[in-house]
């Protein structure tokens, strides 16, 4: 689909590339939590279809301006 993406940069900093990305859509485990392999593993997949390079696993204040643009629109 299409996205409107803001020129304000506005993913949870302290949070990681993987959980930005699924906030609120997160794989879940049979006990309720966050299935974190399965998230990482699904984040690796559609980045890597994206042609981003970026660890899922990565905080995203670690990254620089363009990695996070590029995250939020992924």
């Amino acid at each position: 689909g299409i996205s409107m993406i803001h020129q304000e940069l506005s993913p949870i900093p302290h949070m990681t590339v993987a959980e930005n990305i699924f906030l609120g859509r997160e794989p879940l485990t049979w006990y309720g939590l966050v299935d974190m392999k399965e998230l990482n593993r699904r984040t690796r997949e559609l980045l890597g279809r994206l042609g981003i390079a970026v660890a899922p696993e990565k905080k995203m204040v670690e990254l620089s301006i363009a990695n996070t643009q590029l995250v939020e629109i992924a």
